[in-house]
């Protein structure tokens, strides 16, 4: 349990200050679906919460800024040693009426699980309307998340070595900006989805949300 205004995090956030917000947190979030990262999520998290809450200019990070980010400065942090070994596959499968979703596990085990336990809930006829509300905003998400596999070519069930607490290395193979690039949706991309920005509203971060950030607990 790390407060993210912990002073050992506070040199990120203030180098992050300089830097451009979306180019940021879309090349980090990217970092997120690197099965060979898995065990580093956690780190990689949190400078996406620090990013989110504390990018305020126009820089544009490079691998070279990220690695810096992620090694020198959190990698000798709690944060860090938070890391565990994967318990789970990188990619499970969700079913819903519109078919099986590709969900990305993090560093949960049997999310899928309790994934499945949720829609099941919502959809159950005795769920009190606004509740059951909340299926159509849900597997908009997950039609986004299968999206973002399909598009770093990850299949269900997939698994691969990653290592917790040492030196988060980004070779070229990572692919940063094709990642970034996975895991951002133009308007027209969200259209041929069938997925209006209305029914995503549920998950806009606003700016109140950004400043109350800084606050929240990893």
């Amino acid at each position: 349990m790390v407060p993210l205004n912990a002073s050992e995090l506070k040199p990120t956030a203030r180098f992050l200050r300089k830097y451009d917000l979306k180019s940021t947190v879309t090349q980090l979030s990217g970092l997120l679906t690197a099965p060979a990262l898995q065990a580093n999520t956690i780190r990689i998290e949190t400078l996406v919460h620090l990013a989110v809450a504390y990018c305020r200019g126009r820089l544009q990070p490079g691998v070279s800024e990220i690695s810096y980010w992620l090694n020198r400065q959190l990698g000798n942090t709690e944060i860090a040693s938070l890391e565990d070994p994967a318990e789970d596959v990188f990619v499970t499968n969700v079913e819903t009426p519109e078919g099986n979703r590709r969900v990305f596990e993090g560093v949960w085990e049997s999310s899928d699980y309790f994934v499945q336990v949720v829609l099941g809930t919502l959809d159950n006829r005795r769920a009190p309307p606004e509740c059951r509300e909340l299926l159509v905003p849900a597997f908009a998400l997950l039609k986004l998340s299968d999206c973002v596999a399909e598009r770093v070519g990850l299949q269900r069930w997939h698994l691969e070595q990653s290592t917790p607490q040492g030196v988060v290395t980004l070779p070229s193979a990572t692919r940063v900006a094709e990642r970034a690039r996975a895991v951002t949706f133009t308007a027209d991309e969200l259209d041929r989805l069938s997925v209006s920005r209305e029914v995503l509203e549920p998950f806009i971060l606003r700016d109140a949300d950004r400043q109350a950030l800084a606050a929240e607990i990893i």
